[in-house]
């Protein structure tokens, strides 16, 4: 066998197992969606279910602790005005309210005692 045949019969047993560097490689695919309906569909769900958190999400953050007044009403020693204006500072900032439903009762008193003092100079 000539040395021109042996280069040969490498090139092709190197092409069969795929090994040179000469082949050329396949086309990537885009993936195929089944219908364009269901991809319509699935977004509209998506759209909806977005809508619906943001929706819950505005209306969550405004609810106040049922009681609030009554908490606030009858905490001892604050005067009827500085109980009404910490009462109207916890309803602008329902957050705040909630955390102050949790609190321990002397803790409440802390809280108050700090919105007065931070609020009216005596």
């Amino acid at each position: 066998m000539s040395f021109n045949k042996k280069i040969l019969n490498l090139y092709r047993c190197a092409n069969d197992n795929g090994a040179t560097s000469s082949a050329s490689r396949p086309s990537k695919r885009a993936r195929i969606i089944g219908s364009h309906g269901d991809g319509l569909v699935a977004a509209l769900d998506r759209a909806e279910r977005l809508s619906d958190g943001i929706k819950k999400a505005a209306k969550g953050d405004k609810t106040l602790p049922q009681g609030l007044y009554e908490i606030v009403d009858n905490l001892p020693s604050f005067e009827h005005d500085r109980k009404s204006f910490y009462f109207g500072y916890l309803v602008n900032r329902p957050h705040v309210a909630r955390a102050f439903d949790s609190l321990p009762y002397d803790h409440k008193i802390t809280w108050i005692s700090r919105f007065v003092s931070d609020n009216f100079h005596v």
